[in-house]
């Protein structure tokens, strides 16, 4: 089975965190996932913002009509793992008449961080959201990102009444910038979260195609594509590898199983494109690194630690954010490097300096002041703060295999596989 062209264009670069973390560099403005909307505008021939040359210069031919399927969960090391472990006759198919370039996720390696990013363009300190849970001192709680609600109040959408508008929140998103330019956008996504909070400030003035079933997804999109006969973009949300990598593994016949059998359907589709100016771009938020149940540090019980935070510890299982009250960081550090060991505490500015969250003017952060931190937990670990129970009583149980958050290459490398019928 070949699988060298997983490898093939690999635009990643280290970063070092600590002598302990082996770490990769978002890619910001080079290759990384923000750079979707400048890839999917030249792709378009459109004309785009800045000086950005995204995925090292490299330029795709022109096409009237632009595939784009994103892949949550969709990591290089688990698409090259899978391939190497079974037998996936379509995907590698697929990969073989394609170009495959490796890119990065953000910082953190996150669905809601990623995700804006790639339908936006900005980086997380530009955006702004920095996690699957965020602090919002504006409301003074804690919100899950995803549905962009309080924890525990689902229902009660931040976007509609915090939140403002969209432009206020993360900018332009790609769908606005094409309407504006009058190229129609398409987003598909399961019925399920089709209305979340997410979608609704990504999405912009796309036309949104609820979808029931993969099958359901690639009726739809054929459709769409048939009738169409002006410039469009077709943005295809598929969540399943995520969710299986979630409670099953990463690294399992049930996650390879479910990649084949994707990409077994993007592969007939290509091959029965009725159009040569039609192009297909396959990309992820994010991948996946396994952490044993034992490894992950509840720090709900650390006195210390509670006393200086001003709220839960928020964002990700692999990439904790705590805030703290004024004058506490450097006792906070210090006590972290005493009694965790190994995990590398990380302040905001340094975070900035490193590039880790891309431009960020540190006196307008909106999601946390210079003085607060972030903990970098070495591979096959994690930190957990069951004090979120007090919010949200399904944050008391931790039933995740597969987590993401992190700077690990298994986290950050991401696909991007392109294909030109026409090229």
């Amino acid at each position: 089975m070949k699988t060298e062209g997983i490898v093939r264009f690999d635009h990643t670069e280290k970063l070092v965190i600590a002598d302990n973390l082996q770490s990769v560099k978002p890619m910001y403005g080079k290759a990384s996932i923000s750079d979707a909307p400048s890839i999917i505008s030249r792709t378009l021939g459109l004309k785009i913002t800045g000086n950005k040359s995204p995925i090292a210069g490299k330029d795709f031919p022109h096409v009237d009509r632009l595939i784009f399927f994103f892949l949550d969960g969709f990591g290089t090391s688990t698409v090259r793992w899978a391939l190497e472990k079974f037998n996936l006759p379509h995907t590698q198919e697929f990969i073989d008449k394609a170009d495959l370039d490796v890119i990065t996720s953000t910082f953190p390696s996150t669905t809601s961080t990623a995700t804006i990013s790639c339908h936006t363009g900005l980086t997380p300190g530009e955006h702004g959201v920095i996690g699957y849970t965020q602090y919002l001192s504006s409301i003074g709680t804690v919100c899950n990102m995803i549905n962009m609600s309080p924890l525990g109040l689902k229902g009660r959408s931040i976007s509609d009444h915090v939140l403002n508008s969209t432009p206020d929140l993360i900018g332009n998103t790609i769908h606005s910038s094409l309407t504006k330019d009058g190229v129609k956008s398409f987003y598909y996504s399961p019925r399920a979260i089709s209305k979340s909070g997410l979608t609704k400030i990504t999405t912009g003035s796309a036309i949104i195609r609820p979808y029931l079933s993969h099958s359901h997804l690639f009726t739809l999109l054929k459709s769409d594509l048939e009738r169409e006969r002006g410039q469009s973009l077709h943005f295809c949300y598929i969540p399943t590898v995520d969710t299986i990598s979630h409670k099953v593994g990463p690294y399992t016949e049930e996650t390879a199983n479910e990649i084949e059998s994707i990409f077994h359907m993007i592969l007939e589709f290509s091959k029965n494109l009725n159009t040569a100016n039609t192009g297909i771009l396959i990309s992820a938020d994010h991948g996946h690194t396994v952490v044993p149940r034992e490894n992950i540090r509840d720090i709900a019980g650390d006195t210390k630690l509670r006393n200086n935070m001003i709220c839960p510890a928020v964002g990700d299982l692999r990439a904790p954010f705590l805030h703290l009250r004024k004058d506490t960081m450097g006792e906070s550090v210090e006590h972290i490097l005493e009694n965790f060991d190994g995990f590398a505490p990380i302040n905001f500015k340094d975070a900035v300096k490193k590039g880790l969250i891309g431009p960020c003017d540190l006196r307008k952060l909106r999601f946390g002041s210079g003085e607060d931190i972030v903990i970098m937990p070495p591979d096959g670990t994690a930190i957990f703060d069951s004090t979120l129970s007090t919010l949200d009583p399904d944050s008391s149980e931790i039933d995740m295999i597969g987590m993401h958050g992190g700077l690990s290459r298994e986290e950050m490398e991401i696909p991007l596989i392109s294909y030109f019928r026409n090229r």
